[in-house]
């Protein structure tokens, strides 16, 4: 028999359990002492089975002045190891200072309740680092039970603990523990439990790998006390990895934390070489970086650890910088594939180092800056404006060659007098029936039509008042001059800005893409303060660009391709009808000279106001939909949203003015005018439109104008003020205007189809399925962008319910929105239910209200 528990006496006289040398004292904390006592008679009565694999048995008795407090204890001898057996309840725990066991378990009552288990879980004192007993002593969770459960069943309890555990510290570590379970009343559980307890305290490797694996920082803690090489290079046999490998996988940021704070401490303190631990690869060839960096943004604290780490292993001195930096980026490329997340490791890198330091790392920075964004930002945005203005100027040129033309034909004068007799026309009478000098004017007031808006906005920038007082200043230089030569050099300069203001007042779109350029070079080249001196001057342009985008396709681009889409869709219609769709050809000649067709002006144009709301509004988000590619999945949705509303709008305008007449294209210019004083009165109403008129009365002119414009296809707000107020309800704004936009379209479009122009009345259920069903998809977009995409989604729709005392049930949603320039607090009612109807519902009676009673003035007076 082993030799029994006994209890010696400490300096402090307080009486100590002393165990024998070859025996662990594993110590079970239940709960309650009804459940200790049964544990205690089930393990008594199972170890009694000769067949259990328990010999030697012997209950360890304890001294008298402790036995009423230990009068649960066993001692039993199995797999060639002395097992001291203590069971403790939750009023006992100021013993676990006296006794030197090995590992504590803490039991709780197991369930195949979902519900009660997670309860139970988030319920039980966990951590007990917080008791007053000594923190290096391991401790495990155990799940046990005494009954008969079906074999089946009680296979699938750990896994199901193992589930509810990690569910609940999705909330927060509240139980960080190596959970185990077993079954009291069955012997075979209980000895592979002894077994799997003989195992993790032989075994360190083992141990720490469950630590990782369970995100155990109690244990995992108490390990690293005692760090060895050994263990931290445990490998997993089936998968080859080391325990940090583990925590990377399972995503336990805080043992990975600890384990990598731990190596770099031992790592400058010289004690331990971490090379090969950090360069290690797993079955797979993934290494610790690779492995951290595919589980994205919620593990950036881990991967800066990793870098740090490898900036201490690669960089030696200052002297070997360049060798180093190529050995560092040869190292990263072994580790990682080339991706978006790569490229970001190396700039993350060379911030964390503090590069570019030399003369040559900064030539190549500023090198490397402006040419991607010469290609990204500038060449691109040229090029399209090129193409957007290009194609109309060679319209224009075009329309001007035919304005001579001023005849009709036998074929246009048919078509006017069976439109004014009310008989049936084509839709190809309605191109020949305008006017060459219409089209001519027409085209060309709308190129000019933004231009007093561009001057406006240049007059009112930095640049413009910059350009100002150093003209200002090259006249006062003149002055105090004595040389020729320097008075002709301050008239090159003031003849240098005049040029410079005329090149903005003209092409005041592209200038602004220069000013955008340069000031993004100059905020990704500068450092320390002058990178925030920067920053305000990059915002401040990116929002004026913007603006001026959102200006120039407001008024140009919404324009225009009702004009070329009125000219160019029969020949669409007829090419459609005869499978000849894909032999449309863009680009033609006419007398030896490149002609575009109209299909290019409309769609740069439908493009450029997708694409430039789309870009508007990113800019407002600074950043938010193009740090990565869920990001730009985001901008992709709200830019099909903003297409698919655009496109049966403008095919709408298109009908409409069919719907006039022939040659009363001129009719639809003016209801698209009415529709933008429309959305003027509803932008006053439901916006910050008053606080324009601090600025002065052109400020909210061009505020007022610009806005209602820019809603004559898709809800915008521009904000023509720097900086654009930000965190602002438009749920309202969005819904009236969506609500106007919608309703004009279902009535001009049943307007033009119940016209006498043959192919709309013909195909009146295609055209009202594709324009209203378009129409939809961008609203369920935009709505699905709003609800589940937006930065701010679960604000969005953060509603309440609640039932007056009338019964009256009623959904709410608190929102911070402008009414005449005043930003308010409402509370906007979704929907409601009448009290009446409830009661129904829920079979309650209706609540009535007090009972009134009149009674004659003369009976009152006989009372008195």
């Amino acid at each position: 028999m082993g030799e029994p528990v006994k209890l010696m006496e400490n300096k402090e006289g307080m009486k100590t359990v002393k165990q024998g040398e070859d025996g662990l004292m594993l110590v079970f904390l239940l709960n309650l002492a009804e459940e200790k006592t049964a544990v205690f008679d089930c393990i008594t009565h199972l170890t009694q089975d000769p067949e259990s694999g328990l010999s030697d048995i012997v209950l360890a008795p304890v001294l008298s002045s402790t036995k009423e407090i230990i009068s649960e204890s066993i001692r039993v001898f199995f797999n060639e190891q002395t097992f001291t057996l203590i069971f403790l309840d939750r009023t006992q725990l100021q013993l676990l200072p006296l006794l030197p066991y090995n590992l504590l378990s803490v039991g709780m009552k197991m369930s195949n309740n979902s519900q009660v288990l997670m309860k139970q879980l988030s319920s039980v004192a966990w951590p007990l680092m917080d008791l007053d007993y000594p923190s290096t002593r391991p401790r495990i969770l155990l799940s046990y039970n005494m009954d008969v459960w079906n074999r089946r069943e009680e296979e699938e309890f750990p896994a199901m603990v193992q589930h509810t555990m990690r569910k609940v510290n999705r909330q927060g570590l509240k139980c960080a523990a190596i959970p185990r379970y077993v079954n009291f009343a069955q012997k075979s559980v209980f000895s592979d439990l002894l077994s799997d307890f003989q195992i993790l305290l032989s075994d360190p490797g083992h141990f720490l790998h469950q630590c990782t694996l369970f995100n155990d920082v109690f244990n995992l803690k108490i390990l690293l006390l005692l760090f060895d090489e050994d263990t931290l290079n445990c490998r997993e046999e089936s998968s080859g990895d080391n325990p940090a490998m583990v925590s990377a996988k399972m995503r336990h940021k805080e043992a990975l934390s600890l384990i990598l704070s731990n190596l770099r401490h031992h790592q400058e303190k010289g004690t331990f070489d971490a090379w090969n631990f950090v360069h290690s690869r797993n079955s797979v060839g993934q290494t610790l970086l690779h492995m951290v960096t595919i589980q994205g943004p919620e593990m950036e604290e881990q991967r800066t650890q990793i870098l740090r780490l490898e900036i201490q292993l690669h960089c030696l001195s200052e002297a070997s910088h360049d060798r180093d930096q190529i050995s560092l980026k040869r190292c990263m490329r072994d580790q990682l594939k080339s991706s978006a997340d790569s490229t970001i490791i190396q700039r993350q890198l060379e911030y964390m180092q503090g590069i570019p330091k030399t003369k040559h790392e900064l030539k190549m920075e500023k090198c490397r800056v402006w040419s991607s964004l010469f290609f990204s930002v500038l060449l691109l945005g040229i090029s399209y404006s090129s193409l957007d203005y290009g194609s109309d100027i060679i319209l224009v040129t075009r329309y001007g060659h035919e304005i001579n033309e001023t005849t009709l034909d036998k074929f246009q004068k048919n078509c006017i007098e069976l439109w004014n007799n009310g008989s049936d026309i084509s839709i190809h009478c309605f191109p020949a029936s305008l006017s060459s000098n219409e089209k001519f004017y027409m085209t060309l007031l709308f190129i000019l039509w933004p231009y007093p808006f561009f001057i406006y906005a240049y007059l009112s920038s930095r640049q413009f008042k910059i350009g100002k007082e150093r003209v200002y200043q090259a006249f006062i230089n003149i002055s105090k001059c004595s040389s020729f030569v320097s008075v002709f050099i301050q008239i090159l300069n003031i003849i240098g800005y005049f040029f410079i203001f005329i090149g903005c007042c003209l092409v005041w779109p592209i200038a602004i893409q220069f000013i955008k350029f340069y000031q993004d070079a100059k905020f990704y080249i500068s450092k320390d303060m002058e990178r925030v001196e920067r920053e305000n001057k990059r915002e401040k342009s990116e929002v004026l660009w913007n603006m001026s985008r959102a200006m120039e396709v407001s008024f140009e681009a919404s324009f225009q391709p009702t004009l070329q889409l009125y000219l160019f869709f029969p020949t669409l219609f007829t090419l459609t009808i005869e499978n000849k769709l894909l032999s449309i050809q863009l680009f033609g000649y006419e007398d030896g000279v490149l002609q575009p067709a109209q299909v290019v002006s409309v769609l740069t144009s439908i493009i450029s106001l997708s694409w430039g709301f789309t870009s508007y509004y990113s800019v407002l988000k600074r950043g938010d939909m193009e740090k990565d590619i869920a990001s730009l999945l985001r901008k992709i949705v709200f830019f099909l949203s903003l297409l698919f509303l655009i496109i049966p709008r403008l095919l709408v305008f298109v009908f409409f003015a069919y719907s006039l007449g022939p040659g009363n294209y001129k009719y639809l210019f003016v209801f698209i005018i009415c529709h933008g004083f429309l959305m003027m009165v509803i932008h006053y109403i439901l916006s910050d439109a008053r606080t324009y008129l601090r600025h002065g009365f052109f400020s909210f002119l061009h505020h007022m104008i610009g806005n209602g414009f820019a809603n004559i296809y898709v809800h915008n707000w521009i904000r023509t003020i720097y900086p654009p107020v930000q965190h602002v309800s438009t749920l309202v704004r969005q819904v009236v205007m969506d609500l106007v936009i919608l309703t004009e379209n279902a009535i001009l479009l049943c307007y033009a189809l119940n016209s006498n122009i043959t192919e709309l009345r013909d195909r009146q259920l295609i055209y009202s399925c594709l324009v209203m069903g378009l129409h939809l998809l961008g609203l369920v977009l935009k709505v699905v962008f709003y609800r589940y995409l937006h930065s701010w989604s679960w604000l969005i729709m953060d509603y309440k319910t609640q039932v007056d005392e009338q019964g009256c049930w009623r959904c709410s949603l608190p929102s911070d929105m402008f009414l005449l320039g005043e930003l308010c607090h409402k509370d906007l009612t979704l929907c409601c239910v009448p009290s009446a109807l409830t009661s129904r519902l829920c079979g309650r009676k209706p609540v009535r209200g007090p009972d009134i009673y009149t009674v004659p003035s003369s009976q009152c007076s006989a009372d008195t």
